[in-house]
């Protein structure tokens, strides 16, 4: 009886002091979850609070005559963006209405036509004899007696001459330029068919030896006379008309 009762005892005391550990321990428990929770919170309370310091930033920015002047420029250019999306949207609608509607035939002045045409010639026929010079210079000093024969000489600007050709001239000096005294006189090519003027007479173009080209005129249409002056005689058998 003596050694249970001291058994009993000795649980008694073992149960006493382990009751006061576990509440110990739990507190402790407590404590610990509470300090993660206040850690959490001050986290929480500092993000908060730095994100209140940067909204009233901005709100200060925004209410700032900086601010406030560059959002009235945006407003000005939203405005000029806006109108000239309407003014393209207007000129489109226009286009599209005017390629329904018949066009209004534009009235051409006949004498600035003709001046454009005799410019058109003259820069032809100048390219022409630009690109003879320089046959002649490759072959013995002789021009060439065919256009085919110089046609690699020609320059680009004459070639994208689109409403002339070749076969519109011939040419009726064959030989060479430096037998000739007065290159500035003689004709090297001429165009075959005269054209009329507005005022009624006659108009031909033609490149001479020196290089230069004329646009002669003749009121009753007939060029021999003046031809005649300045062109030099083909041999016996040669053909000018190439």
């Amino acid at each position: 009886m003596t050694k249970l009762k001291a058994g009993a005892l000795g649980v008694i005391l073992l149960v006493g002091v382990a009751t006061p550990l576990v509440i110990h321990y739990q507190s402790q428990a407590k404590l610990r979850d509470r300090d993660v929770l206040l850690q959490q919170q001050n986290e929480q309370l500092a993000q908060l609070t730095a994100e209140n310091t940067r909204l009233s930033n901005l709100l200060a920015q925004a209410n700032s005559p900086a601010a406030q002047d560059q959002m009235r420029e945006l407003a000005i250019l939203r405005g000029k963006v806006g109108s000239l999306k309407s003014q393209l949207a207007a000129a489109e609608k226009a286009q599209r209405r005017n390629m329904t509607v018949p066009q209004t035939k534009v009235e051409v002045d006949p004498m600035e036509q003709q001046k454009q045409i005799a410019i058109a010639k003259l820069n032809y026929t100048k390219g022409w004899i630009l690109a003879f010079m320089q046959f002649a210079e490759q072959h013995q000093g002789r021009f060439p007696t065919s256009f085919e024969e110089a046609a690699s000489f020609l320059p680009d600007e004459a070639k994208a001459q689109a409403s002339l050709a070749a076969d519109q001239f011939e040419i009726v000096y064959q030989g060479s330029p430096n037998e000739i005294t007065n290159a500035n006189t003689i004709i090297v090519v001429r165009e075959k068919e005269a054209w009329q003027t507005p005022d009624g007479g006659w108009a031909r173009a033609y490149s001479f030896a020196d290089g230069h080209s004329e646009i002669h005129k003749a009121a009753d249409g007939n060029f021999q006379p003046w031809e005649q002056q300045h062109l030099i005689p083909p041999p016996p058998g040669g053909d000018v008309t190439k």
